[in-house]
Order: structure tokens, then sequence, then C-alpha cells
């Protein structure tokens, strides 16, 4: 491996060309879920609206929330929006810090408003209620309700909508009205509901702004839009992560191809070189196997390094910031199990024997990674396995042997010898088969 990476350290500036790429393909990657997910949770369960502050708002709606709010949050959520026909559109023009602001002090209003509505769609016929009574379901939490008592409700409509803002318009008329003590209502409701009851409340001021899209008759054409941007921005990064993998596939194959190339001449400029007698020892086969295949398969480990091995850790890094960017609230799940996995790679498979146990008869392996079988040198009790038999081969004394023997001692062959010719000494009967080895506890192998 050493050498392979010699080999592509010169193709450096390439190679950074592919790592910036793959860094590419991992974030399209690692994005494409986002998109999925905006696609269904906003784009179809919440008809697309992204923000409790609505784009555009008729007048009668802007006044009711405005009645909810502090005096200087009403005049800047007032001065937030211009004239555009019949509806005051939001200001293009709006700093992030002074949207975000306005989204805070919007929510509680449209929480208030929308239930306010729905009091007003579920209260029967010929009873008439005003619309500040949705105050007090704000103190009633889900804990609070008993199922059991509860009937079927009707969801607000657009016209169950306008006629909160009429009651709320003629409640800011009465005398006596004030807006101070609408805020302590509204604060003392918030300080005795949980956190978890607040946010499912806080999704509440998305169907408010349905609502209101609703009875403006642009409920549908906001879904739409909505859909066709978040799909048009996936179709575009989807084309990108297309496209930049087919630049890493290529640029990698490129580079293997060099490497290959290069090795391939010097390979044939040191074979040129070679005496008979080292192309002998070779043999031609082998320096045609070590030309083109042997070359090909290093190409090949070339290509993986740049387009997998290297694009793994990427991608892995990658998603555990993703994660940890997160608001799930359980990101330390993830990094958990990733050091949990990383210390069972590093550490779990670093036994090299097996502990062999006596059963009867049979030695016993337990569940080792490495898998070796029990026996002479593979666990605690076993010696080391006897020492393998010599090679037979041709007698140093012997006539045509081309080289030293590798056996010391007589000549362990049994049989005639291999070597051509008449041998001058005569070959020495096979040595009796080895009996069974035993460790000394039972175990035979």
């Amino acid at each position: 491996m050493t050498k392979i990476f010699k080999q592509l350290a010169r193709h450096w500036a390439v190679c950074l060309v592919v790592f910036a790429l793959l860094f590419v393909q991992a974030y399209c990657d690692l994005s494409l879920p986002d998109y999925t997910s905006k696609i269904v949770d906003t784009g179809i369960q919440q008809g697309g609206i992204e923000s409790p502050l609505p784009d555009t708002v008729r007048q009668s709606t802007l006044d009711a929330l405005s009645l909810l709010m502090r005096e200087e949050d009403a005049a800047a959520f007032q001065n937030a929006y211009t004239a555009d026909g019949d509806v005051l559109r939001l200001r293009t023009d709006l700093t992030a810090d002074e949207r975000t602001a306005l989204e805070d002090a919007v929510t509680t209003p449209d929480i208030v408003l929308y239930l306010a509505a729905a009091q007003a769609a579920n209260t029967p016929a010929g009873q008439t209620g005003m619309g500040m009574t949705g105050l007090a379901d704000l103190q009633a939490s889900d804990a609070d309700r008993n199922p059991d008592t509860e009937t079927e409700t009707v969801a607000p409509t657009a016209k169950d909508l306008d006629t909160v803002c009429g009651q709320f318009a003629a409640m800011s008329q009465m005398p006596g009205f004030s807006r101070d003590a609408v805020q302590q209502q509204l604060t003392g409701a918030i300080g005795q509901l949980d956190d978890t009851v607040v946010e499912n409340l806080k999704s509440q001021a998305l169907l408010l702004v349905g609502l209101e899209y609703e009875a403006q008759g642009i409920a549908h054409d906001v879904q739409m839009h909505y859909l066709y941007k978040v799909g048009g921005q996936m179709l575009a990064l989807t084309l990108l992560m297309v496209a930049v993998s087919i630049a890493v596939g290529f640029l990698a194959s490129r580079v293997s191809a060099a490497i290959g190339r290069d090795l391939r001449r010097e390979t044939f400029s040191s074979v040129i070189h070679f005496s008979h007698a080292e192309i002998e020892n070779f043999s031609t086969a082998s320096l045609i196997t070590r030309t083109t295949n042997d070359i090909q398969q290093v190409q090949f480990v070339c290509v993986m390094l740049l387009r997998m091995v290297a694009y793994a850790p990427i991608l892995g890094i990658g998603g555990v910031l993703h994660v940890l960017n997160s608001s799930t609230g359980l990101s330390w799940i993830i990094v958990l199990d990733v050091a949990v996995l990383l210390l069972l790679i590093l550490f779990g498979g670093s036994g090299n024997g097996c502990n062999c146990d006596c059963g009867g008869n049979r030695p016993r392996c337990n569940d080792r990674p490495s898998g070796k079988p029990c026996g002479p040198g593979s666990g605690p009790g076993f010696p080391p396995p006897p020492p393998a038999p010599c090679d037979c081969g041709c007698r140093k004394e012997e006539p045509s042997c081309p080289g030293p023997s590798s056996c010391p001692g007589p000549s362990p062959c049994p049989g005639p010898s291999p070597c051509p010719g008449p041998s001058p000494r005569p070959v020495p009967p096979p040595p009796p088969p080895r009996p069974p080895y035993d460790n000394g506890c039972g175990c035979t192998r």
C-alpha cells in the first residue's frame, strides 16, 4: 500500500480535485433526505407554509393579531407589511433578525386566534361567544382533558376566522379594553403550560396562516409553489451529484490509467535489460503476467481508493456532523453508536489464537474472530507445531543436481530419487507414520 500511495502522490493535484468533488458529492448525498422531509412535512402536511408570519394578510386579520401583541411588537408588525391591492404583503427588505423577531412575536397571537376560530366552529348554532374566550383553551393541556367526555370537533374554516376577527375588532372598541390586560392573561396562560404542550401548540400557528391563505383563495397556489420550489432544488441537487460522481469516476480512471502506464513502462525498461539467465529464472509467462494482470490489479486498487475508500470516511464524518447540527435532541445517541463501533473495529478483532477446550475427545474453539482451528500452537496448553518435513530434492553429492540440497542429513525422500541419473547411494526406507497428536488432556487430532 505504501508503494501505491507513492504512485498516487505523483498525481497529487488531481487527487486534491477528486477529494474536493467527493466533499460536494457527500454534501449532496446527505442533503437529499432533508429535501424529502421538507416535501412531506412542510409541502404536504403543512400546505407549503414554513413560517407563522404570513406573506400576505388581510387588514382584518392583521388588526386582530396586533391586538394580541405588545405595543412595540404591534407597531413593528404593522410596519412590516405594505399595501398590495386588497391584501397586505410582507416586505422583502426585512433582515433575518427582523424576520425572526416578528415570527416570535406573532406565534402566540396566531395560536390564540386559531383556538378562537376553532371554538367558533364548534359553537352550536344560535349561540355567540367573544373571541377572547379562546384564551381559556391555552390553560387546558392535553393531560387535563377527559377523552371520554370530548366530542368530535369541527376544523375551523375561513368563515370562522372572519367571524373571530370581527369579534376582536368589536372588543377593541369596548370601553375598558386594555392591551396590557390581554398580555397579562396571555402570559399567565402560557406560563401554566409545560414545554411539550407549548411545542404542540406552535403547530397551530401554521394552521392559522393556512386559514388566512384559504380566506384569500391562494392556499393551493402557495402549496404548489413550495412543492415546485423544493422539488426543483432537489432535482438540481440530484443532477449535481450525478455530474460530480461522473467527474470523480473519470478523474480516478485517468489517474489509475496513468499509474498503470508508468508501471508498465518501468517494468518493460527493466525487463529488456535482463540477461537470458534472469529471463529463464522468472520465466516468460511470469513476466507477461506481471506487466498485464498484476498492473491491472494495481489500477483497480487505485480506482477503489479514490472512489470508495476516500468517500466512506467523508460521508461518515459528514453524516455525524449533519446529525449534530439538527435540533432533534437525539444527537448523543448517534455519537455513542459511532464511538462503540469504532471501539469494536479497533479492539474487537485483536485476538490471534483461539481458546481450545477439551470437550470429550474433540477440541472446541470459542467464537474468536480468527477462526483458527485447535491444535498445536493454536492456544494455551498446546505446544508449538512440529516442523514441516524437508522438501525432497536432489542431494548435492548426487549427479545432475542443479544446486545445494535444502534438507540436512540423509535424504528423507521415499521411493526412488527424483534426480535424473543414477544415485550413488541407496535410498533409505520412509519413516514410520507418527502417532496421533495428544496434548495430555485427551484432545487428539
